[in-house]
């Protein structure tokens, strides 16, 4: 819980007890703890290696940094959670969270090498773009912690100086991998959700902001299965499909949806690679109605000259 320096004790009192809330209802079925001290912080991470039910909450400023050297002790106390030496042996795989242009370098890619390693020279696959196609892309220079550095793995922070790549032809979202790995962009996905908070109910064409590693992007339920509507609490699996353009997802990746009050989470079990997007839908359903309609201007001309 952030901004504890300027937000008033009622509204943060509130925000306190709508978590809570949240995380304890029979959906959830979490055990919220308040951390306010250095027992705390020994405490709840020793209990956290036992149970995955307990859900530490920080009240933390940026500005006056109050909290924040709780938040550091918890983080150097939990063990990882991904196995990133055995990841570093996988083909590459660069998530991009942030671009920016250098001058005398040209455009940047920062973001976070999920698996395998990278180079120097070396050169990746970079997209999905609006027509889901992938690039080839060099790697001009590397660096860590704004340090020149040789080479980077799986789960290190890095910024990729690339060659001959306009900044406006990639954004947050876009991933660079190997090119053994044969990527392909989709429209579609299903996943299995959980429905945290929502004031009404949920069905077909709603459409939450759906977050999954650095994806941001509106999203339309398909389908929901099973179900003919989703309220809060309920378990469902459901298909999903990008408004705007295709991503690169991997079947496992959980997720984040929202939209105004309404959260929930998820986990992806299906990738639809190659359907049509859209765009595409749209068109094709233009052009059958386009079709009828002239059917029915033929018909409606013949019956007149048989009359």
């Amino acid at each position: 819980v952030t901004k504890i320096d300027i937000c008033p004790e009622n509204i943060l009192e509130q925000t306190m007890k709508q978590l809570s809330k949240i995380l304890k209802s029979p959906a959830a079925k979490k055990f919220p703890t308040l951390i306010q001290n250095d027992s705390d912080v020994i405490d709840c991470s020793k209990q956290l290696q036992t149970s995955e039910r307990i859900v530490p909450i920080f009240q933390c400023s940026n500005v006056t940094g109050n909290g924040l050297d709780l938040v550091r002790k918890f983080l150097n106390l939990l063990p990882a959670r991904a196995q990133w030496e055995a990841q570093a042996a996988e083909p590459t795989e660069f998530y991009v969270d942030e671009t920016f242009f250098v001058t005398g370098v040209g455009t940047v890619a920062a973001g976070t090498m999920m698996a395998g390693s990278c180079r120097p020279n070396q050169t990746l696959l970079l997209g999905p773009d609006g027509n889901g196609k992938f690039v080839p892309v060099t790697i001009k220079t590397i660096q860590a912690k704004r340090t020149n550095v040789e080479s980077v793995s799986a789960g290190q922070s890095a910024s990729f100086g690339l060659k001959k790549i306009k900044r406006a032809s990639i954004r947050k979202g876009m991933v660079m991998v190997d090119p053994s790995l044969e990527p392909q962009a989709t429209w579609e996905f299903e996943a299995e959700i959980l429905v945290l908070q929502h004031p009404t109910t949920i069905a077909a064409n709603y459409q939450p902001v759906v977050h999954c590693v650095t994806i941001r992007q509106t999203a339309m339920i398909v389908h929901v299965h099973n179900h003919e509507v989703l309220r809060t609490g309920d378990r469902a699996m459901v298909r999903f499909r990008f408004m705007y353009r295709p991503e690169y997802m991997k079947v496992g990746s959980r997720l984040v949806f929202r939209e105004g009050r309404t959260k929930g989470i998820g986990k992806t079990t299906a990738v639809f690679a190659g359907q049509p997007g859209p765009q595409k839908q749209l068109a094709k359903d233009a052009r059958t109605c386009a079709r009828e309609a002239r059917e029915v201007g033929r018909n409606s001309t013949a019956a007149a000259k048989v009359l």
